[in-house]
């Protein structure tokens, strides 16, 4: 299951709309690395974003559709929260390293990929992010969607 938790640092936050990022850290698809997700974090709601982190499927459930939905839903509820949040809908970007770049990069990708619209029932374009940050994703996966991790 993916998490998305709010950083809600200081309350001049609510102030005025900010842009927001998404970020997914490493782990091989094992894990979600702490060094690549809060710290990432908390650099870029210094420099002015709102900022989340998802917790996306691991081992045997990190496959190609269930990694992209997590995306996409992480997404999703950012940008229909957009006003509650006091963020910018049309500034979000998704982020991440290693097996979090893999993430967003799918999810920069595929956002509108047919089979994802099959899984989904959700409004047109809301899971496109505005910007991608990848961080040394590898991209490897095989042909029945599951992740092979990084191949060199």
């Amino acid at each position: 299951m993916n998490t998305i938790p709010l950083f809600e640092g200081e309350k001049s936050w609510q102030l005025e709309k900010r842009p927001a990022i998404i970020f997914a850290s490493g782990g091989a698809f094992r894990k979600c690395s702490p060094r690549g997700g809060d710290p990432i974090a908390i650099n870029f709601l210094k420099s002015g974003f709102n900022v989340f982190t998802l917790y996306y499927a691991l081992e045997e459930d990190a496959t190609y559709m269930h990694l992209l939905k997590d995306a996409s839903m992480a997404l999703w509820k950012v940008r229909e929260n957009a006003e509650r949040w006091h963020i910018d809908p049309e500034k979000i970007a998704f982020g991440g390293f290693s097996a979090g770049g893999t993430v967003a990069a799918m999810l920069g990708t595929k956002w509108n990929s047919t089979d994802l619209g099959r899984e989904m029932d959700m409004p047109y374009g809301i899971n496109k992010p505005n910007a991608l940050i990848l961080g040394y994703d590898p991209l490897v996966f095989d042909k029945k969607g599951k992740t092979l991790g990084r191949q060199t």
